[in-house]
């Protein structure tokens, strides 16, 4: 039997991220769990950037999706078997979230990839999510309190709050953004270019950064074709921020 599990149809990347979103739900790590199931789907870039946004950003506004859909939910989510809360929730993020997936075609496409991990739960799922679209589909706002708008508990909010004072909001606001991921090419080994053009051939995904000279924006790669970059001098990994103060503190910049 092939290590590689196929998706089936064109639904394989609802698939692969309604079986991570599980394994987290069951105590997992969510990093290795994505590894692992996109390890054993067929997947290219583009659908693994679009597992991997649906994973985290179903994760990160978690607390804003389950205060969202439990009106429309005669039982209490976390009463509900692992998968349906999960496709619950994944279902509305990519409807309200994810501007290029349309909202009926997420809520199809999600209870498709939950018909195939528990059937008889289908209808159910179905129910509640087409409840919420006819209600309009929004997000709960809550009650303003800046634990409920930025999917943080309370007194995480608070804390960081106090800390960074004025630029609090701000900072917690950068929060729910996808992080990016960014490489700097060595010039004695590689250009930019070139960086992408071997993450490409390792069937990642990548674009030049538009900010600093030699910056790489990754959308997607897998991490052992980052790390032969890496290991080979070609590359090192590099936040954006970093990259542009170099920039400015380069002796031969034009002062």
């Amino acid at each position: 039997m092939t290590d590689v599990e196929p998706g089936i149809g064109g639904h394989a990347v609802r698939d692969a991220a309604l079986r991570v979103l599980s394994r987290v739900e069951h105590g997992r790590r969510s990093n290795r769990s994505l590894d692992h199931v996109l390890a054993r789907h067929k997947l290219d870039a583009r659908d693994r950037a679009l597992c991997t946004e649906i994973v985290y950003g179903t994760l990160r506004r978690q607390r804003t999706l389950d205060r969202t859909l439990a009106p429309y939910c005669k039982r209490r989510l976390d009463a509900l078997d692992v998968p349906v809360r999960v496709a619950l929730r994944m279902a509305a993020y990519q409807s309200a979230c994810l501007g290029s997936v349309p909202p009926h075609a997420a809520v199809h496409r999600s209870v498709e990839a939950l018909k195939r991990m528990l059937p008889r739960a289908t209808g159910l799922a179905n129910a509640v999510l087409r409840a919420w679209l006819r209600a309009g589909g929004w997000l709960d706002a809550g009650d303003g309190s800046l634990g409920q708008r930025f999917d943080l508990p309370d007194w995480l909010a608070e804390r960081w709050r106090e800390r960074l004072q004025h630029g609090g909001e701000d900072w917690l606001a950068a929060t729910m953004q996808p992080p990016r991921a960014y490489l700097r090419a060595s010039p004695a080994r590689a250009t930019s270019e070139e960086v992408v053009a071997r993450l490409a051939a390792a069937g990642g995904h990548a674009e030049i950064g538009a900010r600093a000279p030699g910056s790489v924006r990754v959308l997607d790669a897998d991490r052992k074709a980052i790390g032969k970059l890496i290991e080979d001098g070609a590359a090192m990994p590099r936040s954006e921020a970093a990259q542009i103060v170099t920039g400015f503190l380069d002796s031969d910049a034009t002062p």
